[in-house]
């Protein structure tokens, strides 16, 4: 588990985690304090102290993927799986992700729930299958499943060490987007592959709105990156999907003018950022394609940012006004 900086939830996490496993002797925790400033060292610690199987470790900073691969190096055990501290693994999971190995399978995947940070709303996120594929059906499946949302993350899958080590799969540096990165160097490796129906997981969102994010200039690059290498993997696959790749482009477009319309920047830096997103090639490209376009989408081919800026803006406001309203009438219900 890659730690920096998240005192606030790291203790129910690692609670949640240690009492699955305290009485399991084949199963360890280790947590990679990533040169936290806050108290999550000093929590790091004291439950490694308390429970025989849960290792901590500390490094200088050096960000997520080199605390993973951290993990990965300190290993014991056959079977390797990433959580994250600002999530939450369900009251079974370990005991499921147990039984699942049996299948002896080089990759596992199952299901998990959306959480909502600020209502505790859940939304399950479905595979809707038991199966166990070989490399030819995984394949042939690969464009259908990736379209589950399924195949981004690590924290819904169990990783054969083995298999790790042999193909020398590790995460890279990238600020961003290291899991899809990873995984897609996995998939194109990867001989068997199971899929359970089983919910084993929480991944909390945390809300969007604040106009308090750090504009990250190189996100469009990063996220375009991202999905010329899931088009590279496709075409060694032997699939085309180009109706799926151009959705997959424009939802980059649609990610980054979010990025841009809810960062720190001015409304007048934002509208000259959108007005250099929207000049690529890549964006005129799209603009010729035939789909049903989005209000976002219809703004910013329409080319009024400050429309954008608005809409997205007051729909943002309105959800999370709606969501608070929500969970006041819960805990007054509650009350009553």
């Amino acid at each position: 588990m890659p730690i920096y900086n998240v005192e606030d939830c790291l203790e129910r996490t690692i609670a949640l985690t240690a009492t699955q496993i305290c009485n399991k002797n084949d199963v360890e925790l280790i947590l990679v304090d990533d040169g936290s400033e806050d108290r999550s060292p000093e929590i790091c610690d004291r439950y490694s102290a308390h429970y025989v199987n849960v290792k901590t470790l500390h490094q200088k900073n050096a960000g997520t993927g080199a605390a993973r691969n951290a993990g990965i190096k300190n290993a014991r055990g056959e079977y390797l799986y990433f959580a994250d501290p600002d999530d939450y693994l369900a009251d079974d999971t370990v005991a499921a992700i147990l039984k699942m190995i049996t299948k002896q399978a080089e990759l596992f995947i199952f299901n998990y729930w959306n959480v909502d940070s600020l209502t505790g709303k859940k939304e399950r996120k479905f595979l809707g299958v038991n199966a166990l594929l070989n490399k030819a059906d995984f394949r042939s499946d690969f464009v259908k499943l990736f379209k589950t949302e399924m195949l981004y993350t690590v924290w819904n899958k169990v990783y054969q060490k083995k298999f790790l080590l042999e193909h020398r799969l590790l995460f890279g540096n990238a600020p961003m987007g290291q899991d899809v990165r990873f995984n897609l160097a996995v998939y194109e490796k990867v001989d068997s592959v199971y899929l359970s129906t089983e919910c084993l997981y929480y991944y909390v969102q945390d809300r969007i709105g604040s106009s308090t994010t750090k504009y990250r200039s190189n996100r469009f690059q990063l996220k375009s990156e991202e999905v010329h290498l899931l088009q590279k993997l496709l075409t060694e696959f032997g699939l085309e999907a180009p109706d799926f790749i151009e959705l997959l482009y424009r939802n980059v477009f649609l990610d980054v003018s979010r990025h841009i319309v809810d960062c720190n920047l001015s409304n007048k830096e934002k509208v000259k950022e959108l007005q250099r997103l929207c000049s690529s090639e890549l964006f005129a490209h799209l603009e010729k394609t035939e789909f049903k376009p989005s209000i976002s989408w219809l703004l910013l081919y329409k080319g009024w940012y400050d429309c954008l800026i608005w809409y997205v803006k007051s729909r943002l406001y309105l959800q999370n006004r709606l969501a608070v309203l929500t969970t006041h009438k819960h805990i007054t219900s509650a009350s009553d």
